[in-house]
């Protein structure tokens, strides 16, 4: 009957589990969609303005300007230099480009030049203004002591009024009329176009402007700038408000007048969106490049332009949805994380499984001061052991760096290293080498000491020599390595050496020769004595019982037969952990590698962890990671198949 009502229990947990995630994932998949891929008809795109809102006007890096209607290219026009602004008339009839040389062309709707005008320096930024107004900024150098706005009336060819800046202008914008700039040294300032152009105010930020956006419905002048922050400003260059947005520099910034919201771009190919007060409501990636241009459109969303790939629609509108649908993510983890737990502890109080799981909580209770005695140090290696280790699984799977926001990109990493990274398989034929190597040198040189300590006949010699032998271990590996590195110098130990037998002919540079680096590294540390293997062989002797002996010589076993048939079969546990530390230490080890050759010459001592490390140095730490989960797979698989052996009786009675 007990069991009866666990089972019930159980069926209503799955039930409710069920209709849970239903709830959950009806909730998930009714929130509208943010981002609507639209196809891109140009790319490599230098910068982007509305023309209305189903025209774009794009300027391209190979110097040309681009008329794009509902995703299809309907004109293109290749010009003299570098494209470095962009404008259209109110009514979409005319369009202007300026570009490196100093021209600001006027173009028909065909593309086709129509007029031109010239700047003392390279264009910077074009704006068209109320009335037929052009704003043109322009200038040269690094720091642009020259730059300057210029404003050309209706129809003219000759400037009106000019404001100099005395710094590169980054960033330009006009509306109404009013005219806004902002500088690599980090000025804001306003023209009155209405007033002969004159300067009505200017600022100093703390960051250099990247981007700026003048929004005269609401007196606001949105500033993005280098370091991935978002300044307000009123209509009289007041600060109304700051905040970080990216960690990138910010491309591009725009106002939704529809739900009030504020909209950025980033050098990262990141969108996000801020409420009125300057909140961010949603950051989102919409693509792989720069994303140059945030544009409505007639349907009331916005276009986001990147620099190359396609170009995506966005409903700013559903945003707050989708930030709602993002919060219920980890709240339905974790619905799901507790009735996971419920089930397991139901399954655990069924049947006969329920009289040894109260026995177990009861000893667990009754040692509750042990086991919390013993939690921290759990939740320590938890934190510094396993968390890491886990964590490197994960990020194995995306584009973890140190220059970019981490993005997941599946089986993307190993798939470069299976099929790509030709360095990676030159590496694994050098690992299987020095992994064959290592086991050798683990087993022979040590059980061979081991062996004669321990059939010493005085103990006082035996404790000599033993500590003799274990001493060595005192000095650093590092240090061996080093005075290794010596030995093998052109003008080192083993030339000089030759050369003082007679032998010159044979001097080599053991190192930096293809056929004699790898060997010299796998013969680092002769005669290959170390301590750890020496002193689990000889402790597992000294477990074998003498009687064991006593029966063999009865028999007649010499030596030979003595050391086959008593001491291996006795030794195979030792032969294990002996085993097992060769091969991991092979494996993940690279420092004398790194240290004699750093892979070289060529790839000849290369091996898939020094790889590893070099990627992880350049800071491409996912695709360091994938190696590192590739290693751990073979560890793990030759761990295996050194314990697949059936244990003898010994072992067992051990």
């Amino acid at each position: 009957m007990r069991n009866g009502r666990l089972w019930l229990l159980a069926a209503v947990a799955i039930g409710v589990a069920a209709a849970g995630n239903a709830v959950f994932a009806t909730e998930y998949t009714s929130s509208a969609s943010l981002v609507s891929a639209r196809g891109a008809a140009v790319s490599g795109i230098a910068s982007a303005v509305a023309v209305n809102s189903a025209t774009t006007l794009v300027a391209t890096l190979g110097n040309e300007v681009a008329v794009v209607r509902d995703g299809r290219e309907i004109a293109r026009q290749k010009l003299d230099a570098t494209v470095g602004g962009i404008a259209a008339s109110a009514d979409g009839s005319t369009f202007y480009a300026g570009t490196s040389v100093g021209t600001v062309y006027t173009l028909d709707s065909g593309l086709h030049p129509t007029s031109t005008r010239h700047v003392a320096d390279a264009v910077a930024g074009v704006r068209p203004a109320a009335n037929g107004t052009l704003v043109v900024a322009h200038g040269a150098g690094a720091f642009g002591p020259n730059s300057a706005v210029d404003v050309y009336p209706a129809g003219g060819n000759a400037a009106t009024a000019t404001q100099r800046t005395g710094s590169t202008i980054n960033a330009l914008d006009a509306a109404g009329n009013s005219a806004v700039y902002g500088t690599l040294s980090a000025r804001v300032g306003m023209l009155a176009l209405d007033n002969g152009g004159k300067q009505s105010w200017q600022v100093t930020l703390p960051q250099s402007v990247t981007s700026i956006a003048w929004v005269p419905q609401r007196g606001w002048v949105l500033v993005g700038d280098n370091s991935g922050g978002l300044t307000l400003l009123d209509s009289h260059g007041g600060q109304l408000g700051s905040v970080d947005v990216s960690n990138y520099p910010i491309t591009t910034v725009a106002y939704d007048a529809k739900t009030g919201q504020i909209l950025t771009g980033d050098q990262h190919g990141t969108m996000s969106i801020l409420n009125g007060s300057g909140h961010v409501v949603l950051t989102h990636r919409v693509a792989n490049s720069v994303l140059h241009a945030l544009l409505p459109t007639a349907q009331g969303d916005f276009l986001a332009v990147p620099q190359t790939g396609s170009w995506s629609a966005v409903d700013v509108g559903a945003a707050q949805s989708v930030k709602h649908t993002q919060s219920l993510r980890p709240w339905w983890i974790a619905f799901d994380g507790l009735l996971l737990a419920g089930l397991i502890v139901l399954v655990a109080l069924t049947g006969r499984r329920r009289a040894v799981t109260l026995r177990t909580a009861a000893a667990v209770w009754r040692g509750r001061v042990a086991y919390l005695m013993v939690l921290p140090t759990v939740l320590m290696v938890a934190m510094f052991t396993f968390y890491p280790a886990l964590s490197a699984f994960y990020y194995s799977f995306t584009d973890f760096n140190l220059s970019s926001v981490t993005q997941w990109v599946g089986l993307n990493n190993y798939k470069t290293i299976f099929t790509n990274d030709s360095y990676f398989w030159v590496g694994v034929k050098n690992m299987v080498i020095v992994v064959a190597a290592s086991f050798l040198k683990s087993v022979t040189v040590p059980l061979l000491a081991a062996e004669l300590v321990y059939w010493l006949r005085n103990a006082i010699h035996q404790y000599v020599f033993r500590t003799l032998f274990v001493l060595s271990a005192v000095v650093p590996t590092l240090v061996i390595t080093l005075l290794w590195k010596q030995v093998y110098d052109p003008y080192g130990l083993i030339n000089s050496l030759l050369s003082s037998i007679g032998l010159g002919g044979w001097r080599h540079a053991w190192l930096g020769d293809e056929a004699t680096a790898l060997w010299s590294v796998i013969a680092v540390g002769f005669p290959y004595l170390t301590a750890f293997p020496f002193l689990i062989f000889l402790g597992g002797l000294l477990t074998i019982s003498r009687e064991v002996y006593d029966s063999a010589a009865i028999d007649g076993a010499g030596r030979w037969k003595r050391f086959t048939q008593v001491d291996m079969p006795h030794l195979r546990p030792q032969f294990r952990i002996v085993a097992f530390f060769a091969v991991v230490g092979s494996v993940e080890g690279f420092a004398s590698i790194f240290i004699l050759t750093n892979g070289g010459p060529g790839t000849a001592t290369y091996v898939p962890a020094l790889e590893m490390y070099s990627r992880i140095g350049s800071g491409d730490l996912g695709y360091a990671s994938a190696i590192g989960v590739i290693l751990f797979v073979v560890i793990v698989a030759a761990t295996m198949f050194i314990l697949r052996f059936r244990r003898s009786a010994m072992e067992v009675e051990a």
